[in-house]
């Protein structure tokens, strides 16, 4: 059993729009966030294939 507990914000919770909400360093935020999101659906992935 695999259990993950990701923060909204931080795992792009709503991110169409939340994005648009960042007014400092947005940046390096956007990038994070996208690429937390890449790497949450590669884990998802690789979980789903394992059963």
């Amino acid at each position: 059993m695999v259990i993950f507990v990701d923060g909204a914000f931080w795992h792009g919770f709503n991110w169409g729009n939340q994005k648009h909400d960042i007014k400092s360093n947005r940046e390096f935020w956007i990038s994070k966030i996208e690429r937390n999101m890449e790497r949450d659906e590669e884990v998802n992935q690789f979980y789903r294939s394992k059963g």
